[in-house]
């Protein structure tokens, strides 16, 4: 075994790493989704991680429904493995990847397509709810 202070578990680095990793998770459950919980709004991705769970069991009707680029994601991600050191290329990879995935969100949004996944509603959002708490505040402080 190795001695130095790089092989002590409970180093300083560790401890902040697993803190760091506790507290991401934490929020995580307790908000779910940062995008949505900030902005009221889902982002393109909304759905590719219970799209993937069903894949997973097999349900790819689920899949489809929780956000149909996940069946385009293992086509970029063989197609990324085959030109990883063309950079070209996979600069133009990643960008129609991120085109796919902005396509089907507004094809999602505009035909009401898992509605209950996929919505924007600001109002909702925790950056809304904060500036119309500052903007109360500001314009009680006007009337005194």
């Amino acid at each position: 075994m190795k001695k130095g202070k790089n092989c002590c578990l409970l180093s300083a680095e560790n401890i902040t790493r697993a803190a760091s990793i506790t507290l991401i998770t934490a929020l995580y459950l307790y908000i779910g989704c940062p995008i949505r919980y900030l902005t009221g709004c889902s982002c393109p991705g909304c759905g590719i991680t219970r799209a993937m769970c069903s894949i997973l069991r097999f349900d790819f009707s689920g899949a489809w429904y929780y956000n149909p680029a996940i069946f385009a994601i293992p086509v970029f991600a063989i197609l990324l493995y085959i030109y990883r050191k063309d950079t070209k290329k996979t600069a133009i990879l990643f960008v129609s990847l991120c085109l796919t995935l902005l396509i089907v969100y507004i094809w999602r949004l505009s035909t009401n397509n898992a509605s209950d996944i996929v919505y924007i509603h600001p109002k909702k959002g925790v950056i809304y709810r904060i500036i119309n708490v500052l903007e109360e505040k500001w314009i009680w402080q006007q009337q005194k």
